[in-house]
C-alpha cells in the first residue's frame, strides 16, 4: 500500500518514487533506458495502433484469458477452491472472439510498429502465453496460426521466455 494506491503489482521504485502499473512501467523502461531497440513506434500511428492493443489488452483480454480461463483452471486447484466451469466456458468464448480479432491484427507479425516488436506485443502475448499450459488454452491457440507463430516467435527471445509465468 506504501508503493501502489490500490495495493496491486506491479511497482517499480524509482529514486524513491513509486511507478506503478505495468504499461506506465514499460513506457518508463523503454524510454529511460538506452538500447539498441525501442518498443514504441515514432511513427504515431503505429504508436497508437500500440496504444490501442495494451489498452484492448488489460481491459478485454486479462479479465477473458487470463482470469476467467487461467486462474480458474490453473491457480485456483493449486489453493484447492472449485473451479467455475460456467466462467471458464465464458472466458473461452469471448477469448476466441478476441484472438480472431487479433489473428487479423497480426499480418505483418506483430501487432504494431510493421513487423517491429512493440510494447503491444509483450503486454498481450504476456496476457495470452499462460493458455499454452492448458488444455483448453493449447486449443484454442491453435486454432489461430497467427497467433500461434506469434507466440512461439515472443518465446524464443530469451527476454520474453525467461519472464513468463511457469505452468
Amino acid at each position: 500500500m506504501a508503493l501502489h494506491p490500490f495495493g496491486k503489482i506491479p511497482v517499480l521504485e524509482v529514486e524513491g518514487s513509486a511507478i506503478f502499473e505495468t504499461t506506465a512501467i514499460l513506457r518508463y523502461v523503454d524510454e529511460h533506458f538506452s538500447g539498441t531497440v525501442r518498443l514504441q513506434p515514432a511513427d504515431t500511428r503505429d504508436r497508437a495502433r500500440m496504444a490501442q492493443w495494451v489498452s484492448a489488452a488489460c481491459a478485454y483480454i486479462y479479465p477473458n484469458a487470463f482470469t476467467k480461463v487461467f486462474v480458474q483452471q490453473a491457480l485456483l486447484p493449486k489453493f484447492g477452491m472449485e473451479t467455475d466451469t460456467a466462467l471458464v466456458q465464458e472466458g473461452l468464448e469471448t477469448t476466441k472472439t478476441h484472438l480472431e480479432t487479433l489473428s487479423q491484427a497480426l499480418e505483418s507479425g506483430t501487432l504494431a510498429g510493421n513487423g517491429r516488436l512493440t510494447l503491444a506485443d509483450i503486454v498481450c502475448a504476456s496476457i495470452l502465453d499462460p493458455l499454452r499450459h492448458l488444455e483448453s488454452g493449447q486449443g484454442l491457440l491453435n486454432s489461430y496460426s497467427r497467433v500461434s507463430k506469434w507466440l512461439t516467435s515472443l518465446n524464443t527471445r530469451d527476454s520474453f521466455s525467461v519472464t513468463a509465468m511457469p505452468g
